[in-house]
């Protein structure tokens, strides 16, 4: 699947449980375990609200998706995760699969 995303030019995000960029953080899609990838891999993602209004990119959003992720804005301005070395793969890696256990 990664490869199928990272082929993509441009991804849709639809965050069905969020109005503005305000709730962003709250909105369970950064919750999934789909998301790692889904956000990574392509070259683009664009975020939609409930009522389908662009939120932004990932990249115009970089540094409220680093935020909410912990994943570094720099890794996801980058087209290349070979440049993120193995250290930093392991820790984002680590902390997502946290974020992923049931509450």
């Amino acid at each position: 699947m990664f490869r199928w995303y990272k082929d993509a030019a441009l991804c849709y995000a639809y965050l069905g449980d969020v109005n503005t960029t305000d709730d962003l953080a709250k909105s369970r899609w950064f919750t999934r375990g789909w998301t790692l990838q889904e956000l990574l891999a392509p070259r683009d993602v664009e975020f939609y609200s409930s009522s389908w209004n662009l939120l932004g990119s990932k990249i115009s959003l970089k540094n409220t998706v680093s935020a909410i992720t912990g994943i570094e804005a720099e890794i996801l301005e980058s087209r290349s995760l070979v440049e993120v070395t193995i250290a930093k793969k392991m820790v984002r890696s680590d902390s997502f699969r946290i974020a992923m256990l049931p509450s």
